[in-house]
């Protein structure tokens, strides 16, 4: 007989730190914003609305549910997840009497994001939108980036997901790398010139080497850059130093980016990078 699939992930402390800053600044955005402005609450990558923690064994509400208990609540919330399970598992833990602003969506959230959601959040509308971008590894497109910080109104979370990128796109030797997660690095990064980072010419041309090799100090230049893109492409007005979330080993498994459209939003996530990782990360960028 097939054994049924269980309905949840187990989590490690670094994610539940990470569900405890989306709640914190969640309620510090509502109850900043919420008298002035329509505001609007996203999560791109919502999965199933409950994970089980590695350490306790306890069930521990995900970001949507615990969106939905800030107060006051936000106007809308919209949950995007591309697995049809989870879409189905978190519908049915929200009790529709309860919640007549909240809409499920089934799909990438790369298209759900900027054809059906991102173009009705405008400044001058008088909205504003917390996005959490939590992706399964290197989903996250950077033109979805890209037309959340046009909308001038949203403040993006953004797991940054560097192991995946180690393993898959940033290897010792590029030449190892496939063609299928170059691609998909190539999709997260929006081009290539992410290998002129990680593989600068100058390196295997000064030396001989055979093949590009990446050089020390890789994934500082790839966050540093991203940052600056985020600011000089994208728009955003501020962004703070990424938050590393690292595992029980002290291996970092990914960056917390934080990028807004007004320097008193990272005023307020400062609180909480410096409450999780010391005051080395409030700092603006």
């Amino acid at each position: 007989m097939e054994s049924k699939k269980e309905l949840t992930d187990d989590i490690g402390k670094w994610s539940e730190i990470k569900l405890d800053i989306i709640q914190g600044y969640a309620s510090l955005f509502q109850q900043i914003l919420s008298k002035k402005f329509t505001t609007i609450y996203i999560d791109a990558f919502a999965g199933y609305g409950v994970h089980k923690s590695k350490e306790s064994g306890v069930e521990i509400e995900g970001s949507p549910l615990r969106a939905l208990k800030v107060n006051p609540q936000f106007m809308e919330y919209h949950f995007i997840d591309k697995d049809a399970d989870k879409v189905d598992h978190l519908e049915a833990l929200i009790n529709p009497s309860d919640y007549d602003n909240v809409r499920f969506y089934t799909g990438d959230c790369n298209l759900v994001l900027k054809k059906q959601i991102l173009p009705k959040i405008t400044f001058e509308s008088f909205k504003k939108a917390f996005c959490v971008l939590d992706p399964y590894g290197m989903t996250l497109d950077w033109d979805t980036v890209l037309a959340c910080g046009k909308t001038r109104a949203t403040d993006i979370l953004i797991n940054f997901p560097i192991m995946d990128m180690n393993r898959n796109a940033l290897r010792a030797n590029r030449e190892t790398v496939t063609e299928f997660n170059e691609e998909k690095m190539n999709s997260f990064w929006g081009n290539d010139s992410w290998k002129k980072i990680a593989y600068p010419e100058t390196q295997y041309e000064l030396f001989g080497e055979d093949s590009p090799t990446k050089i020390k100090g890789t994934v500082d230049r790839i966050l540093n850059e991203y940052l600056r893109r985020l600011k000089e492409e994208a728009g955003f007005q501020c962004t703070l130093k990424p938050l590393p979330m690292k595992n029980s080993k002290g291996a970092v498994v990914y960056y917390l980016i934080f990028a807004a459209n007004h320097r008193k939003a990272c005023d307020a996530m400062r609180y909480f990078f410096r409450k999780y990782g010391g005051d080395e990360y409030g700092s603006k960028i």
